[in-house]
């Protein structure tokens, strides 16, 4: 969707051999070593990286997406990081993504998204950097029905998973409910 909105011709969008968006996900979970100060170390040379890519791709007249997922991981809440007696460590790696969010300000081609389970663990200033904080619930009844339904059909198929009645199954008003 992304390469969608950026490109300019749409009758041309897939005969162009160059991506006009491209999508950089974060495993947060990965930054963090063992090693003490190798954490920060990991976010910055991954942030190095995506200040090289910004460069070339806005030079292509590129878009980046930078999505982080389960961001909670590296901007915990630096005030509850002290209470519990956390090593500096947890906190260094908080100042370095804040740090490196603000160096990214000036690429006018990068959309940062960030999820979160625990959006209230997060720290204020991670917060306050962000242009829009949504919160997205749980599906309805019928919304999980709908997924559920969805999911099931294409495992069915792909041959995943098999019934004896096929996927005429699931339209039986006793399983929908």
């Amino acid at each position: 969707k992304l390469a969608i909105r950026c490109n300019n011709d749409p009758e041309n969008l897939f005969k162009e051999v160059d991506y006009q968006a491209v999508v950089v996900e974060l495993s947060c979970s990965r930054i963090f070593s063992r090693w003490f100060g190798e954490s920060a170390k990991n976010l910055e040379k991954i942030f190095q990286d995506l200040e090289r890519l910004l460069m070339s791709s806005l030079n292509q007249n590129r878009f980046v997406c930078l999505l982080m997922d389960e961001v909670e991981t590296l901007a915990s809440s630096r005030e509850s990081l002290m209470k519990k007696n956390e090593t500096t460590d947890g906190i260094r790696v908080v100042n370095t993504l804040l740090t490196k969010l603000d160096s990214l300000k000036r690429f006018n081609n990068l959309l940062v998204l960030a999820t979160s389970n625990v959006a209230s663990s997060l720290d204020a200033a991670f917060l306050d950097r962000a242009d829009g904080v949504f919160y997205i619930g749980a599906p309805s009844e019928h919304g999980t029905c709908v997924i559920l339904t969805s999911a099931i059909r294409e495992l069915l198929e792909m041959g995943a998973i098999y019934a004896t009645e096929g996927a005429a199954l699931l339209e039986s008003s006793e399983v929908q409910e």
